[in-house]
């Protein structure tokens, strides 16, 4: 959801220029794949960030990976969770990305920062959390951002000379006044979705939705200045 937030972005912002010429096409078979277009589609489910990892695989190996210049796997804020393991977690994405890459040498593959959420409070978020552990839904614990910003910076240690990376957990951490959201839990920092760019506390209002895609628009550019023309995403 926080990936079409961002696509929302970036239509708002395509429609106040009658000179934007980005076209984003959601996938439904990976041989359509043709022409110059950011192509979006869901990967896996929710909560389960190993089937995004396998479901992005099988598009690639589908058509997607003779036919787009880039591709970039999103996950959510909800495919991290107290159980899991992030180290593990890594690895499988880094031996799907090495597989990519021995396979498709022409495609160039992006990565994307894991989102975040922000801390909430009052009786309301209480009986909600309350409700969602009733039904077996997640909760957005903000002191999983933890292990969010763990897996980021696996993410960048191994990735960031070598691959594009957009920076989702920068962008969503740094206020409108530039600062960092930093916050502390048992002795531990962590960054935090800006208050600012949310309402729940996870997706992005239309303010969090114009920087972000603002930001991702420069990225998908400084891309494409590199003589990419079509894009895989999510």
């Amino acid at each position: 959801s926080v990936g079409y937030n961002i696509l929302e972005g970036v239509e708002r912002i395509a429609a106040r220029d009658s000179n934007a010429q980005l076209r984003i096409v959601h996938l439904k078979d990976p041989k359509d794949i043709e022409g110059s277009a950011l192509w979006e589609f869901e990967a896996g489910q929710n909560t389960a960030p190993e089937s995004k990892i396998a479901d992005f695989w099988k598009h690639l190996e589908a058509g997607g990976g003779d036919r787009a210049d880039v591709a970039m796997l999103k996950f959510c804020y909800v495919d991290v969770s107290e159980t899991t393991d992030i180290p593990k977690l890594f690895d499988i994405y880094k031996g799907m990305v090495d597989q990519a890459k021995n396979r498709y040498a022409k495609l160039k593959i992006a990565h994307i920062t894991m989102p975040l959420v922000s801390r909430q409070t009052g009786f309301q978020y209480w009986l909600k959390n309350i409700a969602k552990r009733a039904i077996g839904r997640p909760v957005r614990a903000v002191e999983l951002n933890l292990k969010r910003n763990e897996f980021n910076e696996l993410l960048r240690r191994q990735y960031g000379q070598i691959d594009p990376i957009f920076d989702l957990e920068k962008i969503e951490s740094t206020g409108p006044n530039g600062e960092r959201i930093v916050e502390v839990s048992n002795g531990k920092s962590f960054k935090s979705l800006s208050p600012d760019y949310t309402e729940d506390g996870g997706h992005l209002n239309e303010r969090g939705q114009l920087v972000v895609a603002g930001e991702f628009l420069h990225f998908l550019a400084a891309i494409s200045q590199q003589g990419s023309h079509s894009v895989g995403q999510k």
